[in-house]
């Protein structure tokens, strides 16, 4: 067998174990989880005449009542606030940084 056959053939199996060593790497990273994104905090103040609010990104829907703060990644929300009149206000809400107020 001619001498350059049998080194591509071993190369090759270089290649494969490469690749597959790769593979492994990446399905434990995403099994794991790989870093966390960065999360914010939205309050709704306790003084604040809206009862309740729900932020809402289109994947996740989330509630919050007067007085709490939740936790939620930075980006841009569809915010409806509700009084105890049983009014409700539409807005668009920009979440980032450390803490993010809902204003009246």
């Amino acid at each position: 067998m001619p001498r350059g056959a049998r080194s591509l053939r071993g190369a090759m199996g270089a290649y494969a174990a490469a690749g597959a060593l790769l593979v492994g790497v990446l399905a434990l990273v995403l099994w794991i989880g790989g870093p966390e994104p960065a999360r914010s905090h939205v309050a709704l103040p306790a003084g604040s005449h809206w009862s309740a609010a729900a932020i809402d990104d289109g994947r996740t829907p989330r509630t919050l009542r007067r007085g709490e703060t939740i936790e939620a990644p930075p980006g841009r929300y569809r915010l409806t606030l509700f009084d105890d009149a049983g009014r409700s206000e539409l807005r668009e809400l920009e979440v980032g940084g450390e803490l993010t107020t809902i204003e009246d």
